[in-house]
């Protein structure tokens, strides 16, 4: 949606050469400044430097030129020097020098730095150099400037005093900020330039594990193949009946094969004549409960053959569960969001509300459930936490605050003389992803007639630090608009907001 009535302010960035590279550290600071600040109160700065906004045109002074084409209609300026001063531009010692001092004459802001760090002698040009000092005593008792050490130092000062005179001297009473100062909240998402909200699919892993579980079938197929066995069928020592053991003669399920079969026909993969034959393999099934579970009985090469191929079975339907689960995934949107404090103290007991129109939000007992061949490796990588959690990074923290887990223990059966680990139910698995579910989305929900309220807590975040939410925010059908409000200890006004998305 078009954001009418946006006031802009254009911001001179003035620098010698060496110290371009903190053009884009400006840039970095102004944009950050624009989707939190600037948005909420309908203001954003747009970065002027001649790099990219002169032309060639000639009668004139070439530094008087770049006055007139955009820097004496910029409405502030921030110059950064280190090693260089500059050219003279027939006024002036340096074009920086001459764009600060056309700024201060029309007493327009001026953010002036000067970078305190080591160079190597041989690259010092000690006139330049000169031509610093006597330029930074001339500015030593009004104020106007200050020294860094690092771009770091630089980002962090340029963004305070950008807030601060911002906050002051353009936005006045209409601000949405604390009246103290202390802290200034809103909802984002990270990396936006735009100020519209970008929905996209959930992140899918289909690729990767297709992938590995399509070579690992390949593979064993290969290997398969080599075994060749007789169709004859000879009755081995071992295969004869005993009081406690009776045996039977294994064939290839028929579900196994069509299986196989389907998957490996679309992969243009023919089966050999014969690959179904196990030979004389057979099974010995116990008749007394307290010897054990059935075994086969057979040859090396007719055992491997029919695990092998039970194998092959197991893989494609892991396969296919984990393209169906995918694709059920495809079917939604979703949005990523932090709650970012660009504002100059910690804030604490923070509560955010969502307020969403009804029935666009996929609710978390809706979240499709995977398969039951391939639900047991999902929560061993703990995919969950991939697909469901926000991205961090070194700007922006996790979601602290979510309920305790108990770490469940499995019972051992003991049933002398054999003890074996409970392996659980595909429904146990389902409840155990539930349980994993129900943590990540740890929002408090509620229903009014037009709307659906999702809310969580945050106790504390740090100034020029965000938040993730608790998850990914996953649609059936995507808003064009959600409301927030935040309120917190060091805001004494409620903090109301549109996102928008598309």
């Amino acid at each position: 949606m078009p954001r009418t009535g946006v006031t802009i302010y254009d911001m001179l960035i003035s620098c010698p050469g060496d110290v371009l590279d903190y053009v884009d550290v400006v840039n970095e600071c102004v944009r950050s400044f624009n989707s939190s600040i600037g948005r909420v109160n309908n203001l954003r700065i747009d970065c002027r430097h001649w790099s990219t906004d002169s032309y060639a045109q000639s009668g004139g002074r070439p530094q008087a030129l770049l006055n007139s084409q955009f820097v004496l209609d910029c409405d502030m300026a921030v110059a950064v020097f280190w090693s260089r001063f500059g050219s003279p531009t027939g006024e002036y010692d340096s074009g920086t020098e001459e764009e600060i001092e056309e700024m201060l004459a029309q007493n327009k802001q001026v953010f002036l730095y000067f970078v305190d760090t080591p160079m190597s002698p041989s690259e010092l040009d000690e006139d330049q150099y000169r031509k610093i000092r006597t330029f930074k005593d001339k500015y030593k008792d009004r104020g106007i400037y200050t020294e860094v050490k690092s771009k770091e130092e630089f980002a962090s000062s340029f963004t305070n005093q950008l807030y601060l005179y911002v906050l002051s001297n353009l936005i006045g009473n209409n601000q949405y900020y604390s009246s103290n100062g202390n802290s200034f909240l809103s909802i984002k998402e990270y990396s936006n330039e735009t100020g519209n909200i970008k929905a996209c699919n959930l992140r899918s892993f289909k690729d990767a594990f297709y992938r590995e579980h399509q070579q690992e079938i390949l593979d064993l197929f290969e290997d398969a193949v080599k075994i060749t066995l007789s169709s004859a069928i000879n009755e081995t020592e071992s295969q004869k009946h005993f009081a406690y053991m009776r045996s039977s003669n294994i064939d290839i399920p028929v579900a196994w094969k069509n299986t196989i079969t389907k998957y490996l026909n679309k992969l243009n993969v023919a089966i050999p004549t014969g690959f179904w034959n196990v030979g004389n393999l057979g099974r010995m099934e116990t008749l007394n409960p307290l010897i054990g579970g059935d075994s086969l009985i057979g040859t090396e090469d007719e055992e491997k053959h029919y695990k092998d191929i039970k194998k092959l079975n197991e893989l494609i339907k892991k396969i296919t569960d984990w393209k169906d689960y995918f694709e059920s995934l495809k079917e939604f949107q979703s949005v990523e969001l932090i709650v970012a404090n660009d504002g100059l103290k910690v804030d604490e007991d923070i509560e955010i509300k969502l307020i969403i129109p009804k029935d666009k939000l996929l609710m978390k007992n809706l979240i499709p459930i995977p398969g039951e061949n391939i639900i047991k490796e999902y929560l061993r990588v703990e995919l969950e936490n991939r697909i469901f959690k926000p991205l961090i990074n070194d700007e922006v923290e996790e979601y602290g605050y979510y309920p305790e887990t108990i770490e469940k223990t499995m019972p051992v059966i003991d049933s002398f003389p054999f003890v074996t680990k409970y392996v659980n139910t595909y429904e146990e698995d389902k409840d155990d992803y539930m349980e994993r579910i129900d943590d990540i989305f740890c929002y408090d929900y509620y229903k009014r007639e037009k709307e659906d309220v999702l809310t969580f807590h945050i106790d504390y975040l740090k100034h020029h630090k965000a938040m993730a939410f608790p998850s990914v925010l996953i649609f059936k059908d995507l808003p064009e608009k959600i409301d927030y409000e935040i309120t917190s200890k060091y805001c004494p006004n409620i903090i109301k907001g549109t996102l928008y998305l598309s």
